[in-house]
């Protein structure tokens, strides 16, 4: 019974890939502001949450009934302890809802956050491999990318341009902000090298920066040009002996990349002197992002939970004056403002133990994916919301992990049994 079960989970959880992927990529695009889209938005945000409100509980059921069966314990004795087993699934929940009762409170109901922290509840307990739906999810996506670039040529999605100096201007090609091009376009390689594994080629190392660099001569994206090159030169030198040996041992590192980015984004937006030389001259390097994470947390201040905020920068075409603009392009802390940081800390861990089962299955393209994203987390803001990056998913596995498979590996790296 419970394999049949399992078989319906799986049609009914890839239907509900696909659905939210249309949904999510349709929010960084131009197609959100379509009339008939507009139209039918709050139904289908509305059925898509009870959908995967009726599948979390679905995979729920299946966790622990099959739990219930392996262990044959007494029913009243199973509860606590798959309880205990799972306090990282039962934290995830408390905080998501937690920040739902916020924002009802407040009267500021963001759908795409319910959306995101609902479907990483279902997925987290979900009984499919990460590897079963990666196909699915980078078909979506793909699929979504060419149709936003279509309508754009078709003249049905407008384009918002950014005049980056008087002889570059960036294209959003139907996204809602050039730079929301690129950054898709960089999650898209990423999940295509963990879906190659340690079989990318040089063709598809050539074919993909000739894309690449199309895309830069489009939107002006360099960031996003840069991390996509680096992705794809680290794919190729991984598919080589010596270079998948050097390689990882390097990527080690990433678990310490992880936990820093966000430490450090703390330091500069905490400790940035406006006027100070030095930080004068960092901030201008990097676009005035320091001067604007210090007026955030300055404004905003950090929180357990969430705090709504209205977030004002140039995308769908929109022009605030420059003391109106208070956009973040941080993923940490951006997180940990819209999240609260009990929230972020929770979402690191889940990174971290994502980077973990890559280690585990030994695939290094995955800890590339994930080392290139942690990255790219300092300078852009798209890293911890679902609609822009489909790899969180692989996380979810985070949500499942047992405290006695927490304490068996204490007691091993301790004693070495």
């Amino acid at each position: 019974m419970l394999d049949t079960f399992k078989r319906i989970h799986k049609v009914f959880l890839i239907i509900g890939l696909i659905l939210f992927s249309v949904y999510a990529v349709s929010t960084n695009t131009m197609i959100k502001n379509l009339s008939w889209y507009v139209s039918y938005k709050e139904n289908v945000t509305g059925g898509l949450l009870i959908f995967f409100q009726i599948l979390a509980a679905s995979a729920l059921i299946y966790q622990f009934g099959k739990e219930w069966c392996e262990t044959h314990y007494a029913l009243i004795k199973e509860i606590p302890l798959f309880l205990f087993d799972h306090l990282l699934l039962i934290a995830v929940a408390v905080f998501y809802y937690w920040n739902i009762m916020k924002m009802q409170n407040a009267g500021a109901m963001n759908n795409v956050m319910i959306l995101s922290q609902m479907f990483y509840l279902f997925i987290a307990v979900s009984i499919h491999d990460f590897y079963e739906y990666l196909p699915w999810l980078l078909g979506t996506h793909i699929a979504m990318m060419g149709l936003t670039v279509v309508l754009f040529l078709l003249h049905i999605l407008p384009d918002v341009t950014y005049v980056r100096s008087s002889s570059m201007m960036g294209h959003s090609c139907g996204y809602i902000w050039p730079l929301d091009f690129g950054a898709h376009l960089l999650m898209i390689v990423l999940l295509y090298i963990i879906y190659r594994h340690d079989s990318f080629t040089l063709w598809e190392f050539i074919i993909i920066n000739i894309g690449n660099f199309f895309m830069m001569k489009v939107t002006t994206a360099k960031t996003d040009t840069i991390m996509i090159f680096a992705a794809s030169l680290g794919a190729f030198l991984l598919s080589t002996e010596m270079g998948h040996r050097i390689i990882g041992k390097v990527l080690k590192l990433s678990y310490l990349e992880m936990i820093c980015a966000p430490l450090v984004t703390l330091y500069f937006a905490v400790f940035y002197q406006p006027g100070q030389a030095t930080w004068e001259k960092l901030n201008a390097v990097f676009n005035h992002r320091f001067q604007l994470q210090h007026q955030a947390i300055s404004r905003y201040g950090l929180h357990v939970r969430g705090t709504y905020v209205k977030w004002r920068g140039f995308g769908s075409g929109k022009k605030p004056s420059l003391s109106k603009y208070n956009f973040v392009d941080n993923a940490y802390l951006k997180s940990m403002i819209d999240f609260g940081y009990g929230y972020t800390i929770l979402f690191i861990a889940g990174c971290l133990y994502g980077v973990h089962y890559f280690f585990e299955e030994e695939n290094y393209s995955g800890v590339l994916a994930f080392a290139i994203l942690f990255l790219f987390g300092f300078l852009q803001h798209q890293l911890a919301y679902l609609t822009m990056n489909p790899l969180l998913f692989v996380i979810s596995g985070a949500m499942l992990i047992r405290m006695s498979d927490v304490y068996s590996f204490i007691i091993y790296r301790k004693h070495g049994y």
